[in-house]
């Protein structure tokens, strides 16, 4: 009969593989921020272009269309490194930085082209972080709860767009709605920008798209060309929401109203 072992080796608890947070929630937290620095910013612009800057009506449409084209051209550049095996972290990061920088350095535009150039550089980056950020929650999610996942993430998307203009508008009725209030409420987007970035360094990374050197490319057909003709048709015809604020401002509605319109 064997005898036991006098001096038995303890046995040593292994630690469980770590877990990263979840980028969906995560990506949900930064859209929130990002949210709202945008809702803080967007509607009291046509009133400090025109007002603040003495900017004419067709500047305003000029912008707003050159921000519409930096936000379809970065989605196409973006996508297309994700394609290729970028990290999607990265190019998150990369675009959600430009559109969190340009927002609060409105408050320091002197001139109708600084903002035009600070509204391209939103545009960039509000596109461009759409392919890989939704990869990242995309790759996040199983089967069963990728639903949950994007829904999660629009929801918190829309709760900012929300909070940001209540937020300006409680700041406007405090201060006042002329250019050094609309100067201060584009500074203050500087808070929900930090709250996205610090979010942001939590998201992690996944393991990027391989390309195929084999791969043979598919055409997209006619279906394709022609549902592209009908976006444009419909781009060059649809009107910036800039517009409509403009014209409820020139009826008498202070920034803080149109701040909440």
């Amino acid at each position: 009969m064997l005898e036991p072992a006098e001096n038995p080796q303890p046995t040593v608890p292994v630690a469980p593989a770590a877990r990263h947070p979840s980028n969906a929630r995560l990506l949900g937290w930064v859209a929130f921020w990002s949210g709202m620095a945008q809702e803080m910013v967007y509607p009291l612009l046509p009133t400090f272009l025109v007002v603040a800057l003495a900017a004419s009506r067709t500047s305003l449409g000029t912008i707003e269309g050159l921000l519409a084209v930096g936000v379809t051209i970065a989605r196409l550049i973006t996508g297309r490194r994700v394609d290729h095996g970028d990290s999607p972290r990265r190019l998150t990061r990369i675009s959600y930085a430009i559109s969190l920088i340009s927002r609060p350095m409105m408050a320091l535009a002197t001139a109708v082209p600084m903002v035009g150039v600070l509204r391209v550089a939103d545009g960039f980056g509000k596109g461009g972080k759409d392919a890989p950020r939704d990869f990242l929650v995309a790759a996040d999610a199983e089967d069963t709860t990728a639903g949950r996942a994007f829904g999660l993430q629009r929801m918190l998307d829309t709760l900012g767009s929300v909070a940001g203009p209540l937020a300006v508008a409680g700041v406007l009725f405090a201060i006042g709605h002329g250019e050094t209030g609309l100067r201060i409420a584009f500074g203050l987007s500087v808070i929900p920008a930090i709250g996205a970035a610090l979010c942001l360094r939590r998201v992690h990374d996944t393991a990027p798209v391989i390309p195929d050197p084999e791969h043979t490319k598919i055409p997209l057909g006619k279906p394709f060309v022609a549902l592209t003709i009908a976006v444009g048709v419909f781009g060059l015809a649809n009107s910036s929401d800039t517009l409509l604020l403009l014209r409820a401002q020139s009826a008498g509605l202070s920034a803080g109203e149109l701040a909440v319109l």
